[in-house]
């Protein structure tokens, strides 16, 4: 089972192919099945998947790495780097709108309700305490402007 991250625009966004030559940070518009799945979670209209170097989202920081520091340096530089070009994709995207809408899951349960919402400013995404919690469904506002939110502050779950 993995992780999957879906974001939800005002407007089209660039994607983003997958290369399995190179896995790296990729977007594809969220196929019609996801899309109608995840679409009573967001806002706004346009749905795309996010995929890290896994494909799926299980490379971008999730709540079980709060071990962070325990993996070896290759994990890390992956990890970081996944979370470094999804802040800058979605730093693009804001140039022209005030926020985004992220949903986390695992696979197969985009359609169950949402266990937690929070807002985040989208520089939050590179702070060392920010990860995904991928113990629930979660919806995440990323805002490019405000204050940044520091860890467990506006819903964000404290670590274990």
């Amino acid at each position: 089972m993995c992780f999957v991250l879906y974001m939800a625009s005002n407007k089209s966004r660039r994607e983003i192919e997958w290369d399995s030559s190179a896995p790296a940070f990729h977007v594809t518009s969220a196929d019609a099945e996801d899309a109608h799945n995840t679409r009573p979670h967001f806002s706004k209209p346009h749905i795309y998947y996010l995929g890290s170097s896994s494909q799926c989202g299980c490379d971008f920081r999730r709540d079980l790495d709060w071990v962070f520091e325990q993996r070896d340096n290759t994990e890390k530089e992956k990890i970081s780097d996944n979370q470094t070009r999804l802040h800058t994709y979605l730093r693009e995207c804001l140039t022209d709108e005030d926020s985004l809408e992220l949903f986390g899951c695992w696979s197969g349960d985009e359609s169950k309700m949402l266990q937690s919402k929070r807002i985040i400013h989208v520089d939050d995404l590179l702070n060392s305490d920010f990860f995904f919690d991928d113990s629930k469904t979660e919806l995440i506002t990323i805002t490019k402007e405000g204050e940044h939110v520091p860890p467990g502050g506006r819903g964000e779950a404290p670590r274990p």
